[in-house]
Parts: structure tokens; sequence; C-alpha cells
């Protein structure tokens, strides 16, 4: 009921923007072979004076009501952008993510966004992952695929997000994608109910996971588990056949200055030697 009734004024946002309250956070990612950190995902946080930390829950619909939601979107971009530049040449290898709304995909200038952002920081558009819902890509067909082919056209990563859904008991089990896998290079599949559902049935051959990882198999498409807690859910990872993993049980979203003391192979390694319960 809060979040439904919860309030900010243009005039909030636009001081958030000129003073810097938002700000970002990074999770990294994994590869399941070795640990490696091949990449990390932004999340904008905003730091209100009066409220403090702000979860994105509480004021990311806020901003879709006042139509700023591609206004955040370039934030995020430029301030992404600028803090991998920022990086050591041993981290200039990983890839960075940002998430895109409907609102930026039915406006039709985000690709020119993202080309002028991308010469002004001199950074290569491989480096960029531009991270899509399936939901928008089915809801919005026309946009979503002359944006997608704009930014096929710069170079940049595309990720797609699925948020599959465990079937209730007695459902059929079943998943039809909605999107034409050729320009993405990534599937994401998260949800921490998810990620629980994916471990307890793995070696079935049966469930929605399972058929969406058949799918980015055949289509060539690395895979990501997103919102796995616990390392008994990590270890089901690789069986069921995720390529990489991000997760809280690994590493949160943290300040960018706090990446370089990761150690993913050690992470990875402490998780899969774990006895903890299974998730």
């Amino acid at each position: 009921m809060y979040r439904n009734s919860f309030r900010l004024t243009n005039r909030e946002i636009d001081a958030a923007f000129a003073g810097r309250q938002i700000g970002l956070a990074f999770q990294p990612k994994l590869d399941l072979s070795d640990g490696r950190i091949v990449g990390v995902e932004c999340f904008a946080r905003w730091w209100h004076p009066e409220f403090g930390l702000l979860p994105p829950a509480l004021f990311l619909p806020v901003l879709a009501r006042q139509g700023r939601e591609e206004e955040l979107t370039r934030f995020v971009l430029g301030e992404a952008l600028r803090a991998a530049n920022g990086w050591p040449e041993a981290r200039r290898a990983w890839t960075i993510s940002i998430n895109v709304a409907a609102a930026d995909i039915a406006d039709g200038s985000l690709p020119v966004s993202i080309r002028l952002a991308l010469s002004a920081a001199e950074m290569d558009p491989a480096r960029l992952v531009i991270e899509i819902p399936e939901r928008v890509l089915a809801e919005d067909a026309a946009h979503a695929a002359a944006t997608i082919h704009a930014l096929a056209e710069i170079g940049t990563g595309l990720a797609v997000e699925c948020a599959l859904q465990p079937p209730l008991p007695g459902a059929q089990q079943g998943w039809s994608p909605q999107f034409d896998p050729g320009p993405f290079s990534e599937m994401k599949i998260g949800g921490t109910a998810m990620m629980r559902f994916a471990s307890r049935i793995e070696g079935s051959g049966l469930g929605v996971v399972h058929e969406a990882l058949a799918f980015a198999g055949r289509h060539g498409l690395a895979t990501t588990a997103v919102g796995a807690e616990s390392a008994a859910t990590v270890r089901s990872l690789k069986r069921l056949g995720f390529n990489r993993m991000q997760g809280n049980v690994a590493a949160p979203a943290m300040a960018a200055e706090d990446l370089s003391a990761l150690d993913g192979a050690r992470i990875l390694e402490g998780l899969l030697a774990s006895d903890a319960t299974p998730a």
C-alpha cells in the first residue's frame, strides 16, 4: 500500500539528478566454468535527503508515472560508461549492462543517445550490453524490432530478460519464446523463486527452465541465471546448463570502487564446496 501511495514531485526528481542523489551500484556476473568476472550490471540507487536510500521498487514506478524513465536511462548510461572508463586495464574486458524500459523502446531515440554516449566515452560498443525485458518485445513488437535493429548496427551487446515463472501445481508446463533470437547474444533468466524451482527439477528434463535453456543452446545464446540466493542453487546451475550467474550469494550490487577487491574464482570455489542446505 505504501508503495502504491508513495509520491515524489518533479521538483524532487530534478534535485535528485542535479544534486547527484541518484547513483549506481554494480553487480558482478560470474562465469560458471571458472568464476571469472565477465561483466557487471548497473542498478540505479537514490539517496533521498529526507527518506534515505529508496529501493528501486519504490522510486522506479514514480518516475514511470511522471514520464521520466527515459531521463533515468540516459543518466544511468552516462554514469555507467564513465565508471567503466575508470576501471583499471585488467577490468576493461568486462561488459557493462544497463536495463531499458518499455518507454525507452517506444521513444525511438535510445539508439541515438547510446551512439552519442559511446562516442563521447570513446568506448567499444561491444563492451555495452543493453538488457531488454521479453515482455516489452512482445507488447511493442514494431518499435522493439526497429530499436533492436538500430542497436545491432551500433554493435552493442543485446540481452533478453526472460522472467519465467514456476508453474503452479497441476498446471501445464511450457514456454514459448516471444522474441527473435537472431540479434541477441545472451538470455537472462531471473527470480529467486525460479532459481529454486530450477534446482529442484534438475535432471527431470521438464519445466520452463529446461525449455528456455534448450532454446538458448540451439541459438547460441549465453545463459545467465539471476537471483540465486543459496550455495545449493549455485551448485545446480552449471548442471542445469547455465553459463553464468548473478546473485547476492556470490556478490551483491556494490559501489564501483569495491569491484576491484573481488576474486570471482575464489567466490565460486567457496560456493561449490559449501555444505549449505538445499535451496
